[in-house]
């Protein structure tokens, strides 16, 4: 839905994978579903009772995994205002982007399935595949035709990838 352009307004939060801070008097905010990897900070002791970072997901996702296993045991993720980190990001993305678009999608794939089931990814791969191919072909802009034609060939590839390992995509 939010790749579509149809979430905004009201929508938009409930429908986002990007959530804005909404921080207390403390600076904090514990609605957050996951914070990004780069500037994640967890006790070591719901990393004992979780496990560790799932190999599998590579580049992306694995914060959303975690995080999510965190609150599935009853933990909080928590966002604090209170410090300041800076990201320099899309670094190892911008040397090669279709193999990071593909490795994202591939995440969100395995991220999917791991928690929510085949029925879940089904729907979310022809979800993506209508939104693509609908925005590569009706988009205004050339150029951003062009991107959602990279980003539909990346989604296939690593739908492949997906299909000729299916173990990968077992619940864990």
């Amino acid at each position: 839905v939010e790749m579509s352009g149809l979430a905004r307004g009201f929508m938009a939060r409930r429908f986002s994978r990007t959530h804005e801070p909404r921080v207390d008097a403390a600076n904090i905010d514990c609605t957050a579903d996951w914070i990004d990897g780069a500037c994640l900070m967890l006790r070591r002791v719901a990393l004992d009772e979780v496990g560790l970072f799932d190999e599998r997901f590579f580049m992306y996702s694995e914060d959303e995994d975690v995080c999510y296993r965190v609150r599935q045991h009853d933990w909080m993720i928590c966002y604090s205002a209170a410090g300041t980190a800076t990201h320099r990001g899309a670094a190892s993305s911008r040397r090669d982007r279709a193999a990071m678009l593909e490795q994202f999608y591939r995440s969100q794939m395995l991220l999917l399935a791991k928690h929510r089931g085949r029925a879940t990814l089904a729907g979310y791969k022809l979800a993506m595949r209508t939104v693509l191919l609908l925005k590569r072909l009706l988009h205004p802009a050339r150029v951003r035709r062009a991107e959602c034609r990279e980003r539909l060939q990346a989604f296939n590839q690593a739908d492949r990838n997906l299909i000729d390992k299916p173990k990968e995509i077992e619940r864990g």
